[in-house]
């Protein structure tokens, strides 16, 4: 694989996302109608408060984090180098300091993304693409109904650890290094960066939260290519699919009255601070991490 150059290596890497896309949906549409007893659109009408339709649900979604985006990922990685983990820049521990950094990034972003979320919802789409986002929300609150510690735990590893570890080797250990080494100018990383963090938030689909993920996808970009270790995008993708988790469990708990599914907690100077404070941790993740992508 390395022989190709990296434009020929990010089309047939598009060719294995697809593929396996493809591999998804035949198995939703062929397999699992046997394996639960619903086609899949019959599971998506069904009440998701009886427990078995839950579980259907989660495992239908646990499947399209693996197949979709991490196996792609490291078949590609093992074709593309003969030590895959090294490829995918997860064959080191993660310091200490580094990771507190990266911690100290996402949180600190929260004020200007939950600001740019506001303001992405007022953006003028049509009805349909507005009802897509309603039941794309409703689906998100189905999964993350949670009666119980032990349930909390089970939806932090599926929809936080789970999805942060498939998303940052797909889009930031192999599409933003091809993106990086196709940039006609020799420092066009922050470009490339962007140009993923876009294709990261286009993929989802959900285009009244994509600004805000664009965001995200950048922050986390930024934190893969200052440092060159995939476990510490990771680290900062959980810690903010997580806080989200925890947030959606204190809110059904009644431990907290605001709705962390919905925008509107910030206003500008919480996000202009946001943004210096953000862009302050930045800089002393620059300072201290060697930039090793190669």
């Amino acid at each position: 694989m390395k022989q190709y150059p990296p434009s020929f290596q990010f089309v047939i890497f598009i060719g294995f996302f697809i593929g396996f896309y493809l591999l998804y949906f035949l198995f939703l549409i062929i397999v699992f109608p046997h394996i639960s007893g619903y086609t899949i659109f019959t599971l998506q009408s069904l009440d998701s408060s009886v427990p078995k339709v839950l579980g259907y649900r989660k495992l239908t979604q646990i499947l399209y984090t693996l197949v979709v985006y991490l196996l792609p990922a490291v078949i590609f990685a093992r074709l593309a180098a003969p030590k895959p983990l090294e490829y995918l820049s997860m064959n080191r521990a993660p310091k200490v300091i580094p990771a507190i950094l990266a911690i100290l990034i996402i949180l600190a972003s929260l004020p200007m993304v939950d600001l740019s979320a506001q303001w992405n919802q007022i953006w003028p789409v049509s009805e349909t693409m507005r009802m897509q986002e309603e039941v794309a929300e409703k689906m998100t609150r189905d999964l993350l109904k949670m009666d119980s510690f032990s349930t909390l735990l089970g939806n932090i590893l599926f929809f936080a650890v789970m999805p942060a570890i498939a998303e940052e080797a797909f889009f930031r250990s192999v599409v933003q290094r091809l993106m990086i080494k196709m940039m006609p100018v020799k420092n066009g990383a922050w470009v490339a960066i962007l140009v993923t963090a876009l294709l990261f938030s286009a993929v989802h689909l959900q285009w009244l939260s994509f600004v805000p993920r664009v965001i995200l996808g950048f922050l986390l970009g930024m934190i893969y290519y200052l440092t060159g270790n995939l476990w510490l995008s990771i680290l900062a993708h959980s810690i903010n699919n997580g806080l989200q988790v925890v947030l959606m469990y204190l809110f059904q708990m009644h431990l907290m009255q605001t709705d962390p599914m919905a925008s509107g907690q910030s206003n500008w100077l919480a996000a202009i601070a946001s943004l210096v404070v953000t862009g302050l941790w930045v800089w002393v993740l620059q300072r201290r991490a060697k930039p090793v992508i190669q």
